[in-house]
């Protein structure tokens, strides 16, 4: 492992760890994206590695979500013997999707209703004090703004980033070294995952491997969020103000 990257892997289990002991309730938010599935695999080293007991695992808060996602969290799940899963049905009310209308239709209220408020339900219903969030300084200049433990408040609780000093390259890079679990989406060209409706392809015709994938991302051939949708890459700074990642 490169020296840059193996600091930044110590780096992040420090931030792991530090949370770990002092948070009684904590939830790691994993989407089944490359990010948060890093993250994943580095809170069951530190809880390995220290004997920590493993914390609650959110999947994807996605109104929307593609099937091969799922399928692909559903199989994580099985493979890791995760016990203390919540599922977006446990956390979402009918209420949420009446209140947001059409799905995609308008960006902020559906986000607001279907992925903000689900996610504050869940806070308050499992009475979570710390949540794991695998967001990096690079993705968007709204998350560049972020420090590694941060305050909220409606529902109090705080943020846990611990791969925010991580590049979109050195997810992949240990991605494939550490041979982590790859959602097959990213095969299939997409670049950034989210809902179906706000998330495109960027690569036409896909990917073969991981080679593939970081030669492109060396390439600098488009940004990371090339594939997401525009509109609600602009209104950002509004959604990350109502608790959106």
């Amino acid at each position: 492992m490169k020296k840059s990257l193996l600091w930044k892997v110590e780096k992040s289990k420090s931030v792991i760890k530090s949370a770990l002991e002092r948070f009684r309730n904590p939830c790691v938010v994993w989407s089944g994206g490359k990010d948060s599935t890093l993250m994943l695999y580095l809170v069951i080293d530190v809880v390995k590695e220290n004997g920590f007991e493993m914390p609650w695992v959110s999947t994807c808060i996605e109104p929307l979500p593609f099937e091969e996602n799922m399928e692909f969290q559903r199989k994580i799940v099985e493979k890791l013997g995760l016990k203390k899963v919540i599922w977006y049905k446990d956390v979402v009310k009918d209420e949420f999707y009446k209140k947001a209308g059409e799905i995609g239709k308008d960006k902020k209220k559906c986000c607001f209703w279907l992925k903000v408020m689900p996610l504050n339900n869940l806070i308050e219903k499992y009475k979570i004090d710390a949540l794991f969030v695998g967001i990096r300084w690079d993705e968007h200049p709204e998350r560049a703004k972020e420090v590694y433990f941060s305050p909220r408040e409606n529902p109090k609780h705080i943020r846990v980033h611990p791969i925010l000093h991580w590049s979109w390259l050195d997810v992949w890079e240990y991605t494939k070294e550490r041979n982590l679990p790859v959602n097959p989406l990213y095969f299939k060209g997409y670049t950034s995952l989210g809902c179906k409706c706000c998330t495109t392809i960027a690569k036409k015709g896909g990917f073969k491997d991981l080679d593939e994938i970081i030669a492109f991302i060396r390439s600098k051939r488009v940004q990371e969020r090339a594939g997401r949708d525009i509109d609600k890459e602009r209104v950002m700074e509004a959604l990350r103000r109502l608790g959106y990642f």
